[in-house]
């Protein structure tokens, strides 16, 4: 193993490469899956819903890791850089136009996970200071704290 290699490896601290493959599935399944996880669970039934669920994001998740990072390594470039390379591969332009795509994708998970962090410090803000305790009820404080979207 070269000192390169090396480097790299105790740089990410992973000890294995299912740990960083776990990892990486981990942090793909998205936002969503935060939110409406408990919530299908719980109205469809576990096991009826677990089971497709998690055959889909060990398939795909797998899958779409491998491609992304052999694709990445080869081309050297970000997601322009790399669309651009297989569009030009194939003799068409405009494949930075869809790298573009997973790049605003990123953003706006960044947006939303900027809006969670923003409640959860308002949250923890209203709870050290007293002021979640005027209301009984979480559910109405998370009312008046997130607003009405579109009315400032």
């Amino acid at each position: 193993m070269s000192n390169k290699s090396r480097i790299l490896i105790n740089r990410d601290g992973f000890t294995s490469k299912l740990g960083f493959i776990l990892a990486c599935v981990g942090s793909a399944v998205g936002m969503g899956n935060i939110w409406m996880f408990p919530y299908r669970v719980g109205q469809f039934g576990g096991a009826t819903f677990l089971i497709p669920y998690l055959l889909f994001v060990v398939l795909l998740g797998y899958a779409g890791l491998i491609e992304e990072f052999a694709f990445g390594r080869m081309t050297q470039t970000g997601p322009i850089g790399s669309f651009d390379y297989a569009m030009k591969s194939r003799g068409y332009k405009g494949g930075s136009v869809f790298g573009i795509i997973p790049v605003l994708g990123a953003f706006g998970i960044a947006v939303g996970y900027a809006v969670v962090v923003g409640w959860f410090i308002k949250f923890l803000v209203g709870s050290i200071t007293g002021d979640m305790l005027r209301t009984l009820d979480s559910g109405v404080y998370f009312g008046e704290i997130s607003g009405n979207f579109g009315h400032l």
